[in-house]
């Protein structure tokens, strides 16, 4: 799944719960949750490779470009809120997982390939035939609820 769906779904979660520990776990966990619903991703290979190179700078900004847009949402629709700083962390914590990848790519340590082999488990779909719409909707719908779940505070 793209940034964007997990840093709003974590900042929805820092807009109700207002517990920065209870945030954290949650927030890592609904990534999990995210990840296991069918949708669609773009193409990092270059990240994935690890090798400092154009691939690797052209999928970077890809990813810098997606958290950008993801934190500009929140900002725009929760910057008033009186709970910024639990929606930030929620975020935050949101993408936790993904950072987590990233990291793994770079320093394939053992403890992060434990932790990419459970990430890569839980996103089940793979190599499934299921509708381009289906797995970009999955991801426009879930950011519209957790946008408007911004909205009510």
């Amino acid at each position: 799944m793209i940034n964007t769906p997990h840093l709003l779904a974590g900042a929805a979660i820092g807009s109700e719960i207002h517990n920065p520990w209870i945030v954290a776990i949650a927030a890592i966990i609904s990534h999990f949750i995210l990840d296991s619903v069918p949708h669609a991703e773009y193409n990092i290979d270059g990240v994935k490779d690890g090798k400092i190179d154009k691939r690797f700078i052209k999928d970077f900004v890809k990813i810098l470009l997606d958290l950008f847009f993801g934190l500009t949402l929140i900002v725009l629709f929760a910057y008033k809120s009186p709970y910024f700083n639990y929606i930030i962390e929620g975020a935050l914590f949101g993408i936790f997982p993904d950072f987590l990848l990233f990291i793994t790519y770079i320093f394939p340590l053992k403890l992060l390939k434990t932790i990419a082999e459970f990430h890569y488990k839980i996103h089940w779909f793979l190599g499934k035939k299921i509708s381009g719409n289906i797995l970009v909707m999955s991801q426009v719908i879930f950011s519209a609820v957790f946008i408007l779940l911004l909205i009510e505070h």
